[in-house]
Protein backbone atom coordinates (compact mmCIF):
# COMPACT_ATOMS: atom_id res chain seq x y z
CA UNK A 1 0.00 0.00 0.00
CA UNK A 2 1.45 3.10 -0.70
CA UNK A 3 0.64 6.41 0.97
CA UNK A 4 2.06 9.08 -1.06
CA UNK A 5 0.01 12.06 -1.65
CA UNK A 6 -0.49 13.37 -4.49
CA UNK A 7 -0.62 17.27 -4.95
CA UNK A 8 -2.25 19.40 -7.16
CA UNK A 9 1.25 20.91 -8.21
CA UNK A 10 -0.55 24.81 -6.97
CA UNK A 11 1.82 26.31 -5.15
CA UNK A 12 0.40 27.81 -1.28
CA UNK A 13 -0.89 31.50 -1.55
CA UNK A 14 1.83 33.68 -0.09
CA UNK A 15 4.20 31.53 -1.25
CA UNK A 16 6.91 31.90 -3.99
CA UNK A 17 5.69 32.77 -7.16
CA UNK A 18 2.10 33.50 -5.52
CA UNK A 19 0.16 36.37 -7.17
CA UNK A 20 0.75 39.33 -5.61
CA UNK A 21 -2.03 40.72 -2.76
CA UNK A 22 -4.17 43.97 -3.81
CA UNK A 23 -5.13 45.86 -0.85
CA UNK A 24 -8.24 48.04 -0.98
CA UNK A 25 -8.14 51.44 0.21
CA UNK A 26 -10.37 51.12 3.70
CA UNK A 27 -13.30 53.19 3.39
CA UNK A 28 -12.86 56.68 5.47
CA UNK A 29 -15.05 56.77 8.54
CA UNK A 30 -16.67 59.45 9.12
CA UNK A 31 -16.08 61.81 11.65
CA UNK A 32 -18.27 61.35 14.32
CA UNK A 33 -21.00 64.57 14.10
CA UNK A 34 -20.70 67.53 17.00
CA UNK A 35 -24.18 68.95 16.44
CA UNK A 36 -26.25 67.53 19.38
CA UNK A 37 -29.14 65.44 18.92
CA UNK A 38 -32.25 66.88 18.75
CA UNK A 39 -33.24 64.84 22.51
CA UNK A 40 -29.87 66.56 23.75
CA UNK A 41 -30.28 69.84 22.33
CA UNK A 42 -34.09 70.22 24.13
CA UNK A 43 -31.95 68.95 27.72
CA UNK A 44 -29.70 71.79 27.41
CA UNK A 45 -32.08 74.66 26.40
CA UNK A 46 -34.22 72.95 29.16
CA UNK A 47 -31.29 73.44 31.89
CA UNK A 48 -30.02 76.96 30.68
CA UNK A 49 -34.04 78.24 30.94
CA UNK A 50 -34.12 76.09 34.32
CA UNK A 51 -30.66 78.48 35.23
CA UNK A 52 -32.14 81.34 33.89
CA UNK A 53 -35.22 81.61 36.31
CA UNK A 54 -33.07 80.48 39.03
CA UNK A 55 -31.09 83.87 38.68
CA UNK A 56 -33.71 85.70 39.22
CA UNK A 57 -34.92 83.75 42.28
CA UNK A 58 -37.85 81.97 40.37
CA UNK A 59 -39.98 85.07 41.10
CA UNK A 60 -41.52 87.27 38.26
CA UNK A 61 -41.00 86.68 34.81
CA UNK A 62 -42.87 84.02 32.16
CA UNK A 63 -41.49 80.78 31.42
CA UNK A 64 -41.70 80.96 27.80
CA UNK A 65 -39.74 83.84 27.60
CA UNK A 66 -37.19 81.96 29.84
CA UNK A 67 -37.59 79.31 26.98
CA UNK A 68 -36.93 81.62 24.44
CA UNK A 69 -33.99 82.97 25.88
CA UNK A 70 -32.60 80.00 26.92
CA UNK A 71 -32.34 78.72 23.24
CA UNK A 72 -31.41 82.18 21.88
CA UNK A 73 -28.02 81.73 24.18
CA UNK A 74 -27.87 77.72 23.06
CA UNK A 75 -28.03 78.73 19.55
CA UNK A 76 -25.56 81.26 19.85
CA UNK A 77 -23.09 78.74 22.01
CA UNK A 78 -23.17 76.25 19.12
CA UNK A 79 -22.30 78.62 16.60
CA UNK A 80 -19.01 79.26 18.07
CA UNK A 81 -18.09 75.69 18.39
Amino acid sequence: MNSTRKTSGAKPAGGKGAAPKTTRAKAATPAPSLAPTPEERWKMISDAAYYIAEKRGFLGGDPAQDWLEAERQIDERMKKD
